[in-house]
Formats: C-alpha cells, sequence, structure tokens
C-alpha cells in the first residue's frame, strides 16, 4: 500500500494513540516530566517527515517552537537508552501505519486499554469534582 505524502490530523492521532498504548509506562499527559516529554520528542522525531508541525502540534496539544526544540535536540537525546528505545518504536508504529499492517490481535487488546485509560481519566476528573462539592457541604455544617 502506498501511502499519500502527508498524514492528516486523524492519522497522526491514531498513530500517536497506538504508540502510547504500546509504551505504558509512559505517559500521554502534557507534562514536563521526563515519562511525558521522552514519549513526545521521539514520536515527533519519527513522524515528522510525513506530516506538518501544525498537525502534530494540534495532535499532542503544543506549540511549534517546543517541536522546533524537540527537532532540534534529537541527535543529543539518542546517547539515552529509554529515549532510542522509544524513538525505534515510534518509527515502528508510524511504519506498520504506512504499510497498513496496524490491525491484528495486539491491536485490539492496545485499544482497549487507551479506552480503558479514558474513563480512568474521566473517573478520576469526575471525583475531583465530587470532592470539591462534598468539601463545600461539609463547610456549611460545620459554620
Amino acid at each position: 500500500m502506498i501511502h499519500k505524502v502527508k498524514m492528516d490530523q486523524y492519522e497522526v492521532s491514531e498513530i500517536w494513540n497506538y504508540f502510547i498504548a504500546r509504551n505504558s509506562k509512559y505517559s500521554a499527559v502534557k507534562s514536563n516530566k521526563a515519562e511525558s516529554v521522552l514519549p513526545r520528542r521521539a514520536f515527533l522525531n519519527a513522524i515528522i517527515k510525513y506530516t506538518t508541525y501544525p498537525v502534530v502540534g494540534d495532535v499532542l496539544d503544543m506549540d511549534r517552537a517546543s517541536l522546533y526544540h524537540y527537532r532540534k535536540t534529537h541527535e543529543g537525546s539518542t546517547r539515552y537508552q529509554d529515549y532510542r528505545d522509544l524513538h525505534s518504536d515510534a518509527v515502528l508504529c508510524v511504519n506498520r501505519f504506512i504499510t497498513g499492517d496496524v490491525i491484528n490481535e495486539d491491536d485490539a487488546l492496545l485499544k482497549d486499554i487507551q479506552e480503558l485509560r479514558d474513563e480512568v481519566a474521566m473517573l478520576r476528573s469526575k471525583l475531583s469534582a465530587l470532592k470539591e462539592i462534598v468539601g463545600k457541604q461539609v463547610e456549611l455544617f460545620v459554620d
């Protein structure tokens, strides 16, 4: 299967979700911690030749300056084994998508994992909202 030159936001998002599901030890949450920065940097450097900075920026919820910085610091990051492993896996994910070899038995499991992560995030936000409401109600009874 020959793939078009530039991927759109939906395709990049699908590959990102697949990549982050495969690397469950890392986080898709935006932060400055290494478990969040390393997968974003590796993913950008693996996919940038198939898409544009604005598309990747929309998917990763990042500005172009940060993406340019990730691109510029790629060579220096390759001295770290964790980064090399992540980058290799990101390249594998991108290549599997391009060749159309993404759907297999493992992918169904990875999709389930991603859906469960989304559900956990939703439940955490509901729990924090509930704690906020309960806290206000307790304050009413105390006063």
